[in-house]
């Protein structure tokens, strides 16, 4: 089962975080950080966040979940230290 998680930046909502077991290598997890769509991109001119494309990495599944997703964010330039991880509930 997937976590969900909502990436915020300076309070705005900018991405949303999934993070599963790899289905081959089950001591893995696959993150998954996807944009949300702001004018066919993933892009906030006034916050300074430019990124194409969604962000993916495994990782041993012992790595805490949020330095794992920070990790992919910062494949974005996004300084992880300005984000803030909110879980999705069910």
């Amino acid at each position: 089962m997937a976590m969900n998680y909502r990436v915020l930046y300076q309070g705005r909502i900018i991405a949303l975080a999934y993070i599963s077991t790899d289905p081959t290598f089950r001591n893995y997890v696959i993150v998954s950080v996807v944009p949300l769509v702001r004018k066919g991109k993933w892009e906030d001119g006034l916050r300074d966040i430019k990124a194409m494309f969604p962000r993916h990495a495994i990782f041993p599944n012992s790595k805490p979940k949020v330095k794992a997703v920070a990790e992919v964010l910062a494949q974005a330039d996004i300084d992880p230290r300005k984000v803030q991880l909110k879980v999705v509930k069910r």
